[in-house]
């Protein structure tokens, strides 16, 4: 398997970069997720390394669903910025561990003007404000109010 996202590969864990924008011209959330699942494999643990401003939301869940499937350990690590997705993907690491000068940044979904765009960003981040109210354990409220 070409390793497009893998930084470091050991008998006993994979490290992985989280370390462009995710989605077009970035991050493919398809091929990331086939190579967390690759690594599932051959490795107890893989951790996910995350430098990102985020991206598309479908990218990100495409990455974030492997990484709750994979039957393996995923640690992540919030190197310096868990923009967006970015954010949500770092939500999902068994064990989560930020660089003391890391951020998080969460906002509401957008794109579109039409009634029928608006109610697909409501769904969306409803989606979102559950992501971050599980692994919190904050409030919805508050979560939706930060973003």
């Amino acid at each position: 398997m070409n390793l497009k996202y893998t930084n470091k590969l050991s008998d006993n864990s994979a490290t992985m970069l989280l370390y462009k924008p995710i989605g077009r011209d970035g991050i493919d959330g398809a091929a990331f997720a086939d190579e967390l699942y690759w690594h599932s494999k051959n490795v107890p643990l893989i951790n996910v390394r995350i430098n990102t401003p985020g991206g598309s939301i479908f990218d990100g869940y495409s990455i974030y669903a492997a990484m709750r499937e994979v039957g393996v350990s995923v640690d992540t690590y919030n190197d310096f910025l868990a923009g967006s997705m970015g954010g949500i993907i770092a939500q999902q690491g068994r064990k989560r561990y930020a660089a003391d000068n890391s951020l998080i940044m969460l906002h509401n979904p957008s794109g579109g003007d039409s009634k029928k765009d608006k109610e697909i960003l409501g769904l969306l981040k409803n989606s979102l404000v559950e992501t971050f109210t599980q692994r919190t354990g904050k409030e919805s409220e508050i979560i939706s109010d930060l973003m």
